[in-house]
């Protein structure tokens, strides 16, 4: 009989990581306590696959940058039940001489059957309070469901100034897992 009550990552004989490749230790949050705040491999819908909801501002040619104090949001419409665990951020702000770089404000959007509901009772700081980084990124206390249909917004405000022509470079990932099926 094959064991379903161990957590992500953690040895189970000989198909260890294969069934779902994640080490504990990818999580830099809680260090050697990670397993703990890790789901139990049952509590997973099987055929998980890794996914990523990219919102960027100025990293593509199609996209432009955010100006000094700017305001944008974007919207991603979900296809397959997706499960969030991990978010981070990047920006390049192109200050250049008398700019400020100070980050950007975040605030996530979730919207099912016409109801939205943010995931923070403000915006929040991107370096001081929410957002890992690539190396590093921040895993929910808890994965947060998507379904079908509903739709995830991203809305950034630029707090930085830069110096025209220059602006704000701004991408803000959500890690998880999609898969087919039913919740």
């Amino acid at each position: 009989m094959e064991r379903d009550d161990f957590r992500i990552g953690e040895a189970t004989g000989a198909r260890a990581l294969t069934v779902y490749g994640v080490s504990p230790y990818f999580f830099p949050q809680r260090k050697l306590r990670n397993w703990k705040y890790l789901p139990l491999h049952r509590d997973l819908p099987s055929g998980l696959q890794f996914t990523a909801l990219v919102f960027s501002w100025g990293f593509t040619p199609d996209t432009p940058g955010l100006a000094a104090l700017e305001t944008q949001n974007k919207i991603i419409q979900i296809k397959k039940p997706t499960w969030i665990w991990a978010i981070n951020s990047a920006d390049n702000d192109a200050t250049g001489s008398g700019g400020s770089d100070s980050g950007f404000q975040c605030q996530i959007y979730h919207t099912h059957n016409g109801v939205q509901s943010r995931f923070f009772n403000r915006p929040l700081r991107s370096r001081q309070e929410v957002f890992g980084n690539g190396q590093l990124p921040f895993t929910l206390t808890q994965p947060h469901l998507f379904l079908p249909n509903d739709s995830v917004e991203v809305e950034v405000k630029n707090l930085g100034n830069p110096v025209a022509p220059a602006v704000t470079s701004i991408s803000v990932a959500m890690f998880g897992g999609e898969y087919e099926g039913t919740v």
